[in-house]
């Protein structure tokens, strides 16, 4: 990020607010009220191990959808200048190590050398 020549690269933070908000709560706990309400007799409990499941198929499925949905909202204009504007990353200075150059980036270096 800090050798990008066009600053191009930059880091979400309206994604990152997005994230927390919508994945914050367990899909599993709203499940199982759900289940409660349709079968009388169910307790409301679900089994760890499935509440584990039904918590990952939602925040794998979930991040598929808002990294879509942020992508295309990305074409509009208005939006992109609104949510670029909302990205910290583009405000502060990008710090360069003293020693290193862009030149020491290259495919099959490795830090030991």
């Amino acid at each position: 990020m800090g050798y990008c020549p066009e600053k191009a690269v930059e880091a979400s933070h309206p994604l990152g607010a997005a994230f927390y908000f919508i994945f914050s709560i367990s899909f599993s706990a709203f499940f199982a009220m759900y289940m409660k309400k349709i079968f009388p007799g169910f307790s409301g409990q679900l089994h760890t191990a499935l509440s584990l499941v039904i918590d990952y198929c939602y925040i794998i499925t979930g991040y598929y959808l808002l990294y879509r949905v942020f992508h295309l909202l990305m074409r509009i204009p208005v939006v992109n200048t609104i949510l670029t504007g909302a990205t910290f990353t583009r405000y502060y200075r990008r710090y360069h190590e003293p020693e290193t150059g862009i030149t020491d980036y290259h495919a099959g270096s490795c830090i030991n050398d």
